[in-house]
This record gives C-alpha cells, structure tokens and sequence, in this order.
C-alpha cells in the first residue's frame, strides 16, 4: 500500500518561517486579492526578493476557469521561476498547479491535461493555504472549471514540493469562507473515511480528521481563534486522507452542479453529504457508526445530525431551482469519482438523492 504525501510539510504555528529556506531562488508568488493580509508575514520569512502574480479568477464563485489558468500560465512563463508560492486557498492553489504544469509543456492542451498526460514535472510548487477546507496543499488534485462544470485531475506530479499550514493565515477569513471551507473539509474526511479504497493510514488521518470538525466548526466560524488553528489541523489531516482514499458521489455531484449553480464549493458538499450519507449507508455502516459515535447519535440519525450543523452555521439544506434531474443523474454517474463510492448507486438512487435537496 503507498501513501502519497508532500516531501516537506510543516504545520503549525509560525511553520511558515520553512519559507526562508527558498531566499536567494527565483521565486513568483501567486496569491489572491487577500494578499495584503499576508504579504508583511510572508516576506518576514521570505524576505521582498520575489516576482508577485495577481490570481486573477473571473467565474462567478471564484475557482478558476480554464482562461484564469492559461492568463497564468503566461505570466510563470515570463517570469520563469525555479519555484512558485501559492499564498490562498483552494481555488489559488488548483490554479498555480495546472498553470505550473502548463508552463513546463508546451504542448499540452486541455484534454491531456485532464488526462495526465503531460511529460515534464510542473514548476515546483510550495503551498500555503490560508483556508481550512481544500486540503489542494497536500492532495494530488486540481479542479477547474470547464464550461460551467469543474473538472479535475489527479497525479502525483501535482503533489507541491512543499506545504505549510501555519494557522496564522486563519485569522483572515471571512465567516462565509470559514464556514464553506470547513464543510469541505468534512466532506473530504468523511468520504475518504467511508470509499471502497481501504487504506488504514488514510483511515486513522480522516477519522480523526471528522472528530476534530465537529468538535471545532461552529466557533470556528464564529472567529474563535484557537479552534481554527484545530480546524487548519483537520483540513491538512483530511487532505492526506482524501489523497489516498479518494472522495464519492457528494463531490461528484458538488463538480457537476456548483459552478452551474454559482454555488460555493463547501456549500454545495454541505447541502449533499446528509441524503449522500443516507444513501450509503448500506454500502459503509461500521464506518458510519464510527462516525456518527463522534456525533453521539446512531447511525440511522447521523443525515439528520450533519442537517442540524448546517443550520447552525447557516447553510440551507435546500435548493430551489430547476433542473434536468435525468440528465443530471446520468452525469453524476458517470463521474469518475462513482468508482470508488462505499454502494453501488444505480440512477434512481442518485435522483433520490437529488430529490432530498432539490425542492
């Protein structure tokens, strides 16, 4: 059994002082329009010494689109750096790894792209994430958005070099982002905990992963600091988790319908994990009565359970819109990510689920 991880990680308060060791290199930084947060922290460690690239993202949710990647993708190349730091959360750090590929191939187009087959490794890429859901800084993943639907790959090339989850970064978010990427990060722990894809390292990481969530969510959202640096904790646990296990359904159905709906990512995993959960319990129950002991519920309750966190936090358990749910269903199935799904779900199981939400 491998167990795919970052060569370098380091977490933990003031973990990103790791970035000195890149002083004196040609360096980009690539960062959002939160950067002037962070730039005096990063430059303390990094020193002023560094080429800065905007993040620019045009989509109405904020994840990159395949244009944002190919703009960025020019500016690495007139840059040309031996490293590049990407300071931001999951959409930042999807973006750098796509582009950094794209700049090392010259001849790589989209399609391949999401095939993995590219020759040359990406620039190498150091990893700062400043939320606590993705997990995209330890994870083998990048997901963009291609024609109103996000697209991913995975590969272990887009593993970054190096990874930091200084908490330090958690201090910024907004309570809409908190809030969203917290949830993601429960999704990915609990579906990397419950796929068909046994492997007890990345078990005992996303199992711990959940307690840690569920226990610090609700004030993390609310601003509390030291339960956001138990959920950047979470986040990077349940991204190793996720890496080697792989995700389910709930984010197949997150691809297929966030960006076509312009809703956030997290929020969108948040409103499908109960009815997902409720349906797969016949294919993961001992795993799910794992973790609905965490909730102190049994099994049966633990939909109703991740219902009445999102009240808490202010995410609907609804959506009111019109949708094609035959198509729709058909999409999600053939999903890559179905593969690994703990049932196997046929198309009236997926419109059952549809149906729970979609009112």
């Amino acid at each position: 059994m491998q167990f795919i991880a970052p060569p370098n990680l380091y977490y933990g308060e003031n973990s990103s002082k790791a970035l000195a060791k890149f002083k004196g290199e040609r360096i980009a930084v690539v960062s959002g329009k939160s950067w002037r947060y962070f730039e005096n922290y990063v430059e303390k460690h990094l020193g002023k010494d560094y080429s800065f690239i905007e993040a620019k993202r045009s989509s109405q949710t904020g994840e990159p689109t395949e244009k944002d990647v190919e703009r960025l993708t020019a500016e690495l190349k007139h840059v040309r750096p031996n490293y590049v730091i990407a300071v931001g959360g999951g959409s930042v750090i999807d973006m750098v790894k796509a582009a950094a590929i794209f700049a090392e191939n010259d001849d790589l187009n989209w399609e391949n792209f999401y095939n993995a087959k590219w020759k040359n490794p990406p620039i190498k890429i150091v990893a700062v994430e400043t939320t606590s859901g993705t997990g995209t800084g330890v994870s083998a993943a990048s997901v963009v958005i291609h024609e109103n639907l996000k697209k991913g790959v995975v590969h272990k090339t887009l593993v970054p070099y190096m990874s930091i989850y200084d908490p330090y970064y958690t201090k910024f978010m907004p309570r809409e982002v908190a809030k969203s990427s917290g949830m993601d990060a429960l999704t990915h722990a609990v579906e990397a905990y419950t796929s068909n894809v046994e492997n007890i390292v990345s078990d005992t990481l996303a199992l711990k992963a959940v307690e840690i969530i569920v226990k610090n969510i609700v004030e993390a959202v609310e601003g509390n600091y030291d339960a956001r640096v138990n959920m950047h904790l979470a986040n990077m646990l349940a991204g190793l988790g996720f890496t080697n296990s792989r995700l389910t359904i709930c984010h197949g159905i997150a691809h297929k319908l966030g960006a076509r709906l312009g809703i956030p990512h997290g929020i969108i995993n948040a409103i499908f994990l109960p009815p997902v959960v409720e349906e797969n319990l016949r294919g993961a129950r001992e795993k799910f009565e794992k973790i609905a002991e965490i909730f102190g519920i049994s099994v049966d309750k633990l939909g109703d359970a991740i219902r009445e966190l999102n009240d808490k936090l202010g995410i609907p358990n609804e959506i009111h819109a019109d949708i094609d749910m035959e198509s729709i269903a058909e999409e999600i199935l053939q999903d890559r990510l179905m593969i690994f799904n703990p049932a196997k779900l046929n198309r009236e199981d997926v419109k059952r689920i549809l149906r729970k939400v979609f009112v």
